[in-house]
């Protein structure tokens, strides 16, 4: 499909955002979150930027997705410059001992040993650093003597805004609690995340009241507490006009009018589509309040999505979100959500 990335360099959300290191994409359970990552991952993939996408012990649902049920803690090419993982937290620290040990045995006998895994787990922060510094040693640039950075961006998949907080203030914590040699990694990661050149959060919304509440909530306390800059708003899921150009509530009372002549099966009919359309009006009107509400209270640059209503495959929704903000223009700027409708939900 043509993603129009002929143009993407006009595009300034999206080009501005691909220049990072490390995109954290979270939002609401149920909001889109993972399909965006995707659909993100997708796009700058063909814009030429080398891309892992990395979900955080999903249980499948990112290898789902896409189409690789299998997909585990170690990077799998997915598309031509796109490769993915699922990562583990104990892979993760197997793997971070390996690196600062320099021998695999002791590193693989501290961390099968009972007593540390009971620490590692008791820890505040130490499970959710560890992930963290996974994301971060695979996006951060490394000289050539050291391998080299094998991709120019992850876009990681985080926890739901329920869990991300904590998931990210993980750096502070553990920078903050180690001392000596220990401590150096840890700061680096806390200032990776911090520096606007190499991080950013990418938000994920609905146009309803929870998950605008917890996106808002999320970007006060990165901008306050984690001092992680968010690059991109996506409000997802926005059901397009039903008759555009048109007041739903006028059409309405002008078909309510029309049945209130008819008689039979066909008066019954047209009465059940006068209260569907009322429901969908009074669904608009509610989601355009949400929707200003996103437009003022989170950060921008912001970029709208339709809904998908039809029936369609993960794939092929990854795919119409991909097409939709790699179309749009920022919120408020001309325009938002291109014409191209995407995902309902967190696939």
């Amino acid at each position: 499909m043509d993603f129009g990335l002929g143009t993407l360099d006009q595009r300034l959300p999206l080009r501005d955002l691909f220049a990072r290191r490390l995109l954290i994409v979270t939002g609401k359970g149920g909001v889109g979150k993972t399909t965006v990552a995707a659909a993100l991952a997708q796009i700058a993939a063909r814009a030429g930027r080398s891309v892992l996408l990395a979900g955080v012990e999903s249980a499948g649902e990112l290898g789902r997705m896409l189409g690789r049920p299998e997909l585990g803690a170690q990077p799998v090419e997915i598309a031509p410059r796109l490769a993915a993982c699922d990562l583990s937290a104990q892979a993760a620290l197997r793997e971070y001992l390996r690196l600062r040990l320099k021998i695999g045995a002791v590193a693989d006998w501290i961390a099968a040993n009972s007593l540390f895994a009971r620490f590692f787990t008791a820890a505040p922060g130490l499970r959710e650093f560890v992930l963290l510094g996974k994301a971060w040693y695979e996006a951060c640039p490394r000289p050539p003597w050291r391998g080299g950075a094998r991709y120019d961006l992850v876009i990681l998949d985080a926890p739901a805004t329920g869990h991300a907080v904590s998931f990210l203030r993980a750096a502070h914590q553990v920078s903050a609690l180690l001392r000596g040699p220990l401590r150096g990694p840890a700061v680096e990661i806390r200032d990776f995340l911090a520096d606007p050149a190499c991080t950013s959060l990418v938000l994920v919304t609905t146009p309803e009241e929870l998950a605008v509440n917890e996106a808002v909530e999320l970007a006060h306390a990165a901008r306050r507490e984690l001092l992680i800059r968010v690059g991109l708003t996506v409000v997802n899921a926005i059901f397009p006009p039903l008759l555009p150009g048109a007041r739903p509530f006028t059409v309405a009372a002008d078909v309510q009018r029309a049945a209130a002549t008819g008689r039979g099966s066909g008066a019954t009919v047209a009465a059940a589509l006068v209260q569907a359309a009322r429901f969908r009006a009074r669904r608009e009107a509610e989601q355009a309040r949400f929707v200003r509400r996103c437009r003022r209270a989170l950060p921008r640059p912001q970029l709208e999505v339709l809904r998908l209503l039809e029936s369609a495959d993960e794939a092929a929704i990854v795919r119409h979100v991909a097409a939709a903000l790699a179309a749009s223009a920022p919120a408020g700027a001309g325009g938002g959500g291109g014409g191209t409708e995407a995902a309902e939900g967190d696939a």
